[in-house]
């Protein structure tokens, strides 16, 4: 049976579409824009037309800028999309009080509209940024690699770590004493006086 012969597929496809766009106050035209892909993707499915359903490729870019995932792709191995921070966002996290800090990085997380990096589920709860310092690159990570921070995981010793208030550097917990790959730049600096964004959850490089 083809998925155009489907009506159980084609049904859970209409009422996903129509769920997001529902829950956004989108139209087809608007959502099709975001996400780059025809707004007949999505108006040939609403219409019930017995049209080929949009590929996987259509939903997945459907899903990522709408950042809530096609339930119908969603298992074990399903991307969803996390919040992409630029240089300006850090510096302005780095002004925040601590609270004030986890608040913001909750609306990022939730934020609909921005840009996105698009992971496995295992780190839906993370952010993810391009800036990569002096400090990385002397780490090892390459020009144009993708730093993935989880703000809400435990930091124990020997975890590499993302701070705030001056670019996100790649840092090693000693104890009570963050210290940096590279110590030429970034000396020893005691825990206490660090504002930790999040514990460094991957690293990925364009060659990954």
């Amino acid at each position: 049976m083809s998925t155009a012969d489907n009506p159980d597929l084609r049904n859970s496809v209409r009422h996903w579409m129509s769920s997001v766009m529902g829950q956004f106050g989108w139209t087809p035209e608007r959502w099709a824009r975001l996400a780059d892909v025809p707004p007949s993707a999505i108006t040939r499915v609403m219409r019930m037309e017995r049209a080929a359903l949009p590929s996987l490729g259509m939903l997945a870019r459907l899903a990522e800028a709408a950042n809530t995932p096609f339930g119908l792709i969603v298992d074990q191995d399903a991307q969803v999309g996390i919040p992409r921070l630029e240089r300006a966002d850090l510096e302005r996290l780095a002004g925040l009080f601590d609270e004030d800090l986890r608040d913001e990085l909750d609306r990022l997380r939730r934020d609909r509209t921005r840009r996105v990096f698009t992971v496995g589920p295992e780190y839906r709860h993370c952010i993810a940024t391009d800036w990569i310092d002096d400090g990385l690159a002397l780490a090892g990570v390459p020009a144009g690699s993708t730093v993935i921070i989880d703000p809400e995981a435990p930091i124990e010793r020997g975890d590499p770590v993302a701070l705030v208030g001056a670019p996100v550097q790649l840092r090693l917990v000693q104890g009570s004493v963050l210290v940096s790959r590279a110590m030429r730049l970034h000396p020893l600096l005691p825990r206490e006086q660090a504002r930790i964004l999040g514990r460094v959850a991957k690293v990925k490089s364009r060659a990954n």
